[in-house]
């Protein structure tokens, strides 16, 4: 019965976004539908082999000129917050369809930014050790907050100078199946700089205040930190992207540094991404190669109790293909090691994703 509501609503989705385009309408419906192929192993153990999917559906309106509304809705399990996957079979008989996104974005001419509501946090770095950026679309956890920040303009667009930015979260949530109250929030700020041969750089804090934030990420992920009794934390991110063309295709090389100036001693993360070509045009592909090498307490990471006090190492090469307009097809395979610590064999998680827009 679940799968053929997932089915009425996919169908429903695509009824709206014919509609608006037949009426012109000033409303945009948007969304994807995905199917994922989801594996964990080592060279011992199976520990997860799964086919999985995911439902979207969203609206955006601009207001006014500079006004811009956003709704999106999202499927994933009742016990979380997030959109995850849902495992295809009798799990997905427990999956609910969540407000996930909601915001207001208010942009002026000469370059200020104001967002309020659920949104994608505007500057944090990639989540070190599990991957979660523009690459997969697996963690789904949205903050609840508000954002100021401000560029210098050209044509109303930052092309090029200077970018601040201040933001707030709350990491409360509530939700009826799996109550989860805390009183964790976040406070940071970001100056960057884009410069004119094609490199963007920035500096950003972010102070976490995590009073029962074990609590946030068991609910949202199923388990715990690996630093449950730390209250606080303090992240310092320093980022820089270079953009250019190899071959008539798109490059871009990105480098990320992040360290917890609130850990006993200093502990750091490290990211670097190389991505070539472009998925815009059917037919189109886009290879890519992903680096992190992370530092216990030096971000939050899914490290287990018994290996706290190590390095983890992860290696991910990536391959997007664009076979149709609507639909992208997608690969990656994450090696992780335990640098320095218990005696461990290597694990790989593939994953492959088959995603239709519309």
């Amino acid at each position: 019965m679940k799968k053929v509501k997932v089915l009425l609503l996919a169908l429903s989705a695509f009824c709206f976004a014919s509609l608006a385009l037949a009426e012109d309408n000033s409303v945009k419906i948007f969304g994807d539908v995905s199917f994922r192929y989801h594996g964990y192993y080592d060279v011992d153990t199976t520990y997860l082999n799964d086919l999985e999917m995911k439902f979207r559906l969203g609206a955006t309106k601009k207001v006014n000129e500079r006004i811009t509304a956003y709704l999106r809705f999202d499927t994933g399990p009742q016990n979380t917050p997030t959109g995850t996957f849902a495992t295809m079979g009798d799990r997905l008989a427990k999956t609910s369809f969540l407000l996930n996104r909601a915001y207001l974005d208010y942009r002026t001419t000469w370059g200020l930014d104001f967002i309020v509501g659920k949104f994608d946090n505007p500057f944090i770095a990639p989540i070190y050790g599990v991957g979660a950026s523009e690459l997969v679309f697996d963690v789904d956890a949205p903050f609840t907050g508000l954002a100021l920040g401000w560029n210098q303009t050209q044509q109303g667009e930052w092309k090029e100078g200077v970018r601040v930015m201040a933001d707030y979260n709350s990491l409360t949530y509530r939700y009826s199946s799996n109550s989860v109250s805390t009183s964790a929030y976040s406070i940071g700020g970001q100056v960057a700089y884009k410069f004119p041969f094609g490199l963007t750089a920035s500096l950003a804090d972010l102070f976490f205040n995590e009073e029962g934030f074990p609590e946030f990420i068991s609910g949202i992920r199923g388990n715990a930190t690996n630093s449950p009794a730390m209250d606080e934390f303090n992240l310092l991110n320093l980022t820089a992207r270079f953009e250019t063309n190899a071959a008539g295709k798109p490059l871009s090389i990105l480098g990320d540094w992040v360290v917890n100036t609130k850990a006993d001693s200093l502990r750091h993360g490290i990211l670097g991404d190389l991505s070539w070509g472009s998925v815009k045009e059917k037919m189109g592909w886009m290879l890519g190669f992903r680096f992190t090498w992370i530092q216990q307490e030096a971000v939050i990471s899914q490290l287990n109790e018994d290996q706290s006090g190590t390095n983890l190492v992860g290696f991910m090469p990536w391959l997007k293909f664009k076979p149709l307009d609507q639909t992208l097809i997608f690969f990656t395979l994450y090696v992780t090691d335990i640098a320095d610590g218990p005696d461990q064999p290597i694990r790989w998680r593939p994953r492959l994703y088959y995603i239709v827009n519309f």
